[in-house]
């Protein structure tokens, strides 16, 4: 029998980056990215802030104290941006990004999925985009849970010499959440 699993909707705290950062190094090198890691606690928090981004954990029971609280684990994490769409005026909610470790996708993965489609369909979202990747490409389970194939997204990167020439300039980029 799999271990007791939790979902919840968790604000993004600093403890929560602690646990969630070795998760995302095992999510960056398990689909193969190019591109260093280097996540922006900030950005994130900025966009928590202005109500726009969700995240949702998965946790794993693994004892309970003589108090009854609960020691557990982080086995996955999903964060999604909530915005009105730019062409229908819905409510959609993009995938930032979803990851449950390898040993709990079997028991959790697919109850999990449910859940965040659940929270994000009962705050009034109309539209949930899923994203996966060619190296991980879980698809099958979208299709199985309902999801229909958007299209496909496409990336190109600005090459070295041109990047080259804008050192810096990335450093000062701030977000404005509008």
């Amino acid at each position: 029998m799999p271990p007791c699993v939790a979902f919840a909707r968790e604000p993004l705290t600093d403890a929560l980056w602690d646990e969630a950062l070795p998760l995302l190094v095992s999510h960056w090198q398990e689909v193969g990215h190019d591109e260093p890691l280097r996540p922006s606690l900030t950005r994130y928090g900025q966009l928590e802030a202005h109500g726009v981004l969700r995240v949702y954990t998965a946790r794993v029971a693994l004892a309970m104290l003589h108090d009854r609280s609960v020691v557990d684990l982080l086995v996955g994490y999903a964060m999604f941006t909530v915005i009105p769409s730019l062409n229908t005026g819905l409510l959609e909610a993009q995938q930032a990004a979803i990851y449950v470790r390898p040993e709990s996708r079997g028991a959790h993965g697919s109850a999990f999925i449910a859940y965040c489609e659940q929270e994000l369909f009962s705050e009034g979202v109309e539209l949930v985009y899923q994203t996966t990747t060619d190296a991980k490409d879980f698809g099958p389970l979208l299709e199985r849970k309902g999801y229909r194939s958007a299209g496909h997204v496409w990336v190109k990167q600005r090459p070295s010499d041109v990047r080259a020439g804008l050192d810096g300039v990335t450093d000062r980029l701030q977000l404005a959440v509008v």
